[in-house]
């Protein structure tokens, strides 16, 4: 990453990500979570703790990366600053569950920016108005207990969100059946297995219409295993 964060290790951002075509994009929002977690053979998933408040909404883009400190948020609001229209913030509290990291007021926010969402591996706040806003909120709970703004925290650096790592850029989608972040350059392998899974799910549709409702191949399972 070389020296191009501005203050000190802890308390540091980097002040840009890199952010893919929109084609590849409007490509990958065609797919649901469960695609693609089918195209990357269940990797990059990130684990079911995390839940969507708010009105469901589906979301796709590149990911600013913040780390904070349990019961502040100073360095999310910095990242609000440095995110672009369409980027969504995936955020790391270091500690306690017992404070939130954000809450309505913050959430309008961010929907006036064209960000498009937030995935936070803690707490947020403010449950009605997490209904009204109108933003892609993801999160493990909700706890009423607010944030300070001291410090320290980091911005753009590789995190730990919902049991994976996470590097600044990366790309998140997520839906009601979860979330999965990966990598940019991983998007037209997992894409194509996406593809492929869904061909064969085609095959079996066809062949329930045909009503062929059970799988030849679970008894030659059972067979090799010696169970029948």
């Amino acid at each position: 990453m070389g020296k191009e964060w501005i203050g000190k290790v802890g308390f540091r951002f980097c002040q840009d990500i890199h952010r893919p075509d929109q084609a590849l994009l409007k490509e990958i929002r065609k797919y649901s979570t469960c695609n693609l977690a089918d195209g990357s053979l269940g990797a990059y998933v990130l684990d079911s703790g995390i839940k969507p408040f708010g009105v469901p909404q589906k979301i796709v883009g590149p990911v600013i990366t913040v780390e904070v400190n349990a019961g502040d948020n100073l360095m999310l609001h910095k990242a609000m600053a440095l995110a672009h229209p369409g980027d969504i913030l995936m955020v790391q509290i270091r500690g306690s569950r017992e404070f939130s990291v954000c809450g309505g007021l913050m959430l309008r926010r961010m929907k006036a920016l064209g960000i498009q969402g937030i995935i936070v591996d803690g707490c947020v706040r403010d449950l009605a108005e997490l209904k009204n806003v109108g933003l892609a909120v993801y999160a493990r709970g909700l706890v009423p207990v607010g944030a300070g703004k001291s410090g320290p925290g980091q911005i753009n650096f590789p995190i730990a969100c919902g049991g994976i790592a996470v590097l600044p850029g990366y790309l998140a989608a997520a839906d009601m059946n979860g979330i999965i972040c990966f990598p940019p350059e991983d998007a037209a392998e997992i894409i194509q297995g996406a593809e492929a899974k869904l061909r064969r799910e085609e095959e079996a549709l066809q062949q329930i219409k045909n009503g062929i409702l059970l799988k030849d191949e679970i008894d030659r399972v059972l067979h090799a295993k010696e169970i029948l």
